[in-house]
């Protein structure tokens, strides 16, 4: 009997300039294709928020399974059941630079004391860079470090300001910059792979001034492709082109590109995006980067180290920053809670996606761990107490999701790290000053 036809799992459509990653479907064969079946890839992201969270609205009451969503947490009733609500870790190691906001967005992913003074960096190697040398060379970006938002460099009081501008080190003098633009993060993982990882905003600008795709690109590969597939894996396919076709078209229209203006010759596509538009579609290009196996390592900056920005179409009154300080006003209350349901909002709409994408017996998020904190607990305090901590997806059953834990007193938020290290296969001893890794399945 003759074996079906198969396709290679690192397959790329190609077309001038332009590649797109495939999507693991039925049809995939290499040597090990039931195992990679039996145990798809693992994926790390981290979400980060600034400024801290109004914990008295986002920590629930109770724990166990049954805990009442509170009313910043409310965005995640869909995946309740896919989300650990974590309570009572500490980030104490923070606590000791004159800027409290860089301290913490240094040691966020190390849980290690930032080093470092007078434009001099000695930070620590990253929890998100230790996953991702782990599986170094099995995607085509070892991580991916985003931002919606551009971070400041002044106020720094004497700290190196890269302390705030990525939550990525590759060792304690590497920090690993930062995308702060989705539609060049969107041409950077669908650019040619035979030219390199770094090229591609001059090939979208002329795509967008003839109103072509990504997708119209690869045209004649994918028709290739489409004639030899099932079912199943046709609208699999269909599925995903889809994804990437609307992504496409929001981008388009939140820069002017694709109307007849830009058609116009030697015009250039506006290069800003709104803020809210440019975070949803980089939560769109790390869905389609993990679905695709492009990289299995994100960190992702929703807002910069003591955002400014001012959520005007939240009916927040003044700047985040600002509101953050409180001082126990009921009004400042009130926006930042506003503000922390709509951050929980976008990490919710990333859950979701990769719940909605399947793998396996699964889904993406049953083999991923997306972390979401920040760099402080209380802005007004700028405590490091009881940090605001969620993680999404079941990693592979490393994680028994669904519910709302205590850690033990004095819990450092090292050993969440630890524990999920460990569910990647990881066996080191320590992570920054953990005690112990904390057993995410009990």
């Amino acid at each position: 009997m003759n074996r079906p036809w198969r396709i290679a799992r690192r397959t790329f459509l190609r077309g001038t300039a332009a590649s797109m990653a495939l999507p693991l479907l039925d049809q995939m064969w290499s040597s090990d294709r039931e195992a990679y079946a039996a145990t798809p890839p693992l994926r790390f992201a981290a979400v980060y928020v600034p400024n801290g969270i109004l914990m008295q609205r986002f920590t629930p009451a109770t724990t166990g399974s049954n805990y009442a969503l509170t009313p910043s947490l409310r965005p995640l009733e869909p995946i309740k059941s896919e989300v650990l609500v974590v309570s009572d870790l500490h980030n104490r190691v923070a606590g000791e630079l004159p800027n409290l906001h860089l301290a913490g967005v240094a040691s966020f992913l190390t849980a290690q004391f930032p080093n470092g003074r007078d434009g001099v960096i000695n930070n620590h190697t990253t929890v998100d860079q230790v996953i991702a040398q782990s599986v170094r060379g099995q995607t085509r970006f070892n991580s991916l470090e985003l931002a919606a938002e551009a971070g400041g460099i002044e106020g720094c009081d004497g700290i190196p300001c890269v302390y705030g501008l990525t939550l990525a080190w590759a060792n304690s003098r590497t920090p690993l910059k930062v995308e702060v633009n989705a539609q060049s993060a969107f041409n950077r993982i669908f650019s040619d792979v035979s030219t390199g990882p770094n090229v591609g905003d001059g090939e979208l600008e002329q795509r967008t001034k003839l109103r072509t795709s990504v997708l119209d690109v690869v045209r004649s590969d994918a028709d290739r492709l489409r004639a030899r597939l099932g079912t199943a894996d046709r609208l699999k396919l269909e599925e995903y082109f889809s994804s990437v076709r609307e992504l496409e078209t929001r981008l388009m229209q939140a820069t002017g590109a694709g109307t007849g203006q830009m058609c116009k010759p030697g015009a250039v596509p506006a290069k800003t995006l709104d803020y809210r538009a440019n975070a949803k579609a980089m939560l769109d290009v790390i869905a389609l980067a993990f679905q695709c196996d492009i990289t299995r390592v994100v960190t992702f900056m929703l807002g910069a180290w003591e955002s400014s920005y001012v959520f005007d179409f939240l009916s927040v009154r003044a700047d985040h920053h600002g509101v953050s300080h409180h001082g126990g006003d009921s009004g400042n209350w009130r926006d930042l809670e506003a503000i922390n349901t709509w951050e929980v909002s976008q990490f919710a709409y990333l859950a979701e996606k990769l719940k909605n994408m399947k793998e396996g017996d699964g889904s993406v998020l049953d083999h991923s761990a997306l972390l979401f904190g920040s760099d402080v607990s209380d802005g007004d305090s700028h405590s490091y107490e009881n940090m605001p901590t969620l993680v999404a997806g079941r990693l592979g059953g490393a994680i028994n999701s669904g519910r709302h834990i205590r850690a033990p007193e004095g819990t450092p938020a090292a050993n969440l790290l630890l524990g999920l290290m460990r569910g990647y296969g990881l066996t080191d001893a320590r992570f920054g000053n953990s005690t112990a890794a904390l057993n995410l399945k009990a």
